[in-house]
């Protein structure tokens, strides 16, 4: 990627990375939101395992988002929803 695609793709030549005393909210707030979208958005009752799952796997989006950008951590994570909602269906 060059300059000028970065440039007209998204305004700035880099994203700011914050300093090395500052601590990252990133992955608490992907937990949180994790936790949410458990109990409001996919319906499920929120007890330890479930919420230690959504903290976990909250967590674990906030860091990949870090690592690999926006698009691939959240894709990954709808796949994986998708695959784990997903009810088979019986012929009888």
């Amino acid at each position: 990627m060059t300059y000028d695609d970065v440039v007209l793709g998204f305004g700035v030549d880099a994203w700011p990375r914050p300093a090395h005393a500052v601590y990252d909210f990133k992955p608490l707030v992907g937990a949180i939101v994790a936790l949410f979208i458990a109990r409001f958005v996919l319906g499920f009752t929120l007890t330890w395992a479930t919420a230690a799952t959504a903290f976990v796997a909250g967590t674990a989006w906030g860091w990949a988002v870090d690592a690999w950008g926006v698009v691939l951590p959240s894709a990954i994570v709808i796949i994986v929803l998708a695959i784990a909602l997903s009810r088979p269906r019986r012929r009888a």
